[in-house]
């Protein structure tokens, strides 16, 4: 099985873990013409840092637009980098799941990104920055 990267025909058994999760990932969202919800669980898994801002971004970000997406995700770059429009938190407090949400332009939210983002405050502001959310 060949996969088409950009301009580049790849066998699928030559690929990286990330490549591979790409290849699944955009074969889950093309398969179908219908424009239902879907639902993924850590997408981010498997891929590196340059193929979520990039190949993972651009398919979530194609894709909203078509369809909701909801994804379960640990990773706030990819929160921000797809310019996500409600964040649900869910917090452990003495063995009882507690849930807050918004979108991440509030304050609340932000905080519980900080603490999930490497780098900090001072990452989430350079990324609010480059996406004009400040």
């Amino acid at each position: 099985m060949k996969y088409q990267q950009g301009e580049e025909l790849i066998d699928f058994e030559n690929m990286t873990g990330g490549q591979k999760a790409m290849a699944l990932l955009d074969l889950v969202f093309n398969l179908s013409k219908s424009r239902y919800p879907i639902i993924i669980d850590q997408p981010e898994n498997d891929i590196d840092v340059s193929g979520i801002s990039n190949d993972l971004r651009r398919l979530l970000l194609t894709q909203k637009e078509k369809r909701q997406v909801i994804v379960a995700t640990h990773s706030a770059n990819l929160l921000l980098l797809t310019d996500s429009e409600n964040v649900i938190v869910a917090e452990n407090e003495n063995n009882t799941l507690k849930y807050h949400n918004g979108g991440i332009e509030l304050k609340q939210i932000q905080d519980d990104m900080v603490n999930i983002l490497e780098g900090g405050d001072a990452a989430l502001k350079k990324r609010m920055q480059k996406l004009n959310l400040n």
